[in-house]
């Protein structure tokens, strides 16, 4: 029985693609409406994906230069999206 549910979880997935996805656009929206700034765990509550895939997003789009990075004195990483002009005010 153990085999037959463990087999239905990898044919059905438990966690649903949406979760585990969020594309470029959603992201720089969400940073947009956030005052040009983001954090994984922010943008892991606004967008229901998990941390890991939050940050692995928000570092590739520092790497294409979307974002530029600040740590915290409290070594939070905060991503502060360089083109200002997309800041809802």
């Amino acid at each position: 029985v153990r085999d037959a549910l463990k087999d239905n979880d990898v044919v059905n997935n438990r966690t649903t693609p949406k979760a585990n996805t969020i594309s470029d656009s959603e992201v720089i929206k969400l940073a947009a409406s956030s005052k040009g700034k983001l954090t994984a765990a922010s943008l892991c509550m606004k967008s229901g994906v998990s941390v890991d895939k939050a940050k692995e997003t928000l570092n590739s789009l520092q790497d294409k230069g979307v974002f530029d990075i600040h740590v915290t004195d409290n070594g939070v990483i905060v991503y502060l999206l360089v083109d200002t002009d997309l800041i809802q005010k």
